[in-house]
């Protein structure tokens, strides 16, 4: 796998891309809604125009945050689960849709990691969770944080295409050695052997121009007709739930609806 790039994907294919242009400076595409990885500080500290809050004066669309669940409260529509970070502690929204399985590892002192929508509740900001699953591997912890910085950098620095951004490459290639190495083995690496060459498929649809503009993502039914004959549901299901779990991919409206969370 290669390596992370800038947070905007927890794990990208494309971190070099920019790295064949040139020296001039890239600036950031703002345009496209991308999966965003930030801390409590951030999004604690984030501002709003009244229709979308920023950081780093990008409209955050949708968000990834690890860290300790220090309380689980049944609410009206769920459950509200407060994050910590050692950032700060922010509040996580998840309805309860009838999945007995959507809470599995979320527990008091347990690490998790969040994707979801920005919102604001309660005069405060919270997260609306789309997806959220438990830290296996607590590695995962010191790479997310890597992954919040080359974030930060990419939205105010820009990128280059000099040494010192290949040089981030590499530590950011480092890091996820060190943190995913253990891991990718009953990750993406598992997904691989249940599911085939159906993990890079399954990401070559989803991260095409046609389809990452929309916003819904891609229905399970139609990425199944789209991948063509030779594969069934229930092996392009196992896919995407193996991305899901890597956090390549995340639900939409719907958990049979997939975006990738590529940039």
């Amino acid at each position: 796998m290669a390596a992370a790039m800038y947070g905007e994907q927890p794990y990208g294919d494309t971190y070099g891309a920019g790295q064949a242009t040139g020296t001039s400076p890239a600036k950031p595409n703002r345009d496209k809604k991308t999966c965003k990885s930030i801390t409590v500080k951030q999004l604690l500290e984030a501002h709003s125009d009244g229709n979308n809050y920023f950081v780093d004066n990008d409209p955050l669309a949708t968000v990834s945050l690890v860290g300790r669940v220090v309380d689980v409260n049944a609410s009206d529509l769920g459950h509200v689960v407060m994050i910590d970070d050692t950032t700060g502690v922010c509040p996580v929204e998840i309805t309860d849709d009838g999945d007995a399985e959507k809470m599995r590892g979320v527990e008091v002192n347990k690490y998790v990691r969040v994707f979801g929508g920005v919102k604001s509740s309660g005069g405060s900001v919270a997260i609306n969770c789309m997806h959220v699953r438990p830290v296996e591997d607590h590695n995962e912890i010191t790479h997310f944080i890597l992954e919040a910085i080359f974030t930060h950098i990419h939205f105010t620095k820009g990128t280059r295409g000099d040494g010192a951004n290949a040089a981030g490459a590499a530590i950011a290639g480092a890091a996820y050695g060190a943190g995913y190495g253990a891991a990718g083995g009953a990750g993406y690496g598992a997904a691989g052997g249940a599911a085939g060459g159906l993990v890079d498929s399954v990401m070559q649809v989803l991260d095409s121009p046609a389809v990452h503009t929309r916003d819904s993502g891609v229905q399970l039914d139609e990425l199944v007709r789209m991948l063509g004959a030779g594969v069934t549901r229930e092996q392009v299901q196992a896919a995407c739930d193996a991305l899901l779990q890597d956090g390549r991919v995340y639900t939409t409206i719907d958990q049979y609806h997939f975006r990738s969370c590529t940039m």
